[in-house]
């Protein structure tokens, strides 16, 4: 992944999937070095907000949930 200029690489496992009520919903453990928390959370919260707005353009309530 390039974030801010940088490559940053990492490892990802699925933790759990569920799927029930017509939806699909998958936990991620990530793992990546410490150097690169900031950059890394940064990302995730710039993209998470593109993809709420678009959703929000197509009547789609907030769905996604990061911890």
């Amino acid at each position: 992944m390039i974030v801010q200029g940088r490559r940053i690489s990492g490892g990802a496992l699925i933790a759990w999937v569920e799927n029930s009520a017509g939806y699909c919903a998958a936990g991620l453990a990530v793992e990546y070095a410490l150097e690169n928390h900031y950059q890394l959370t940064t990302e995730v919260h710039r993209r998470r907000k593109a993809i709420m707005d678009e959703l929000k353009l197509k009547g789609i309530t907030d769905c996604l949930l990061i911890d």
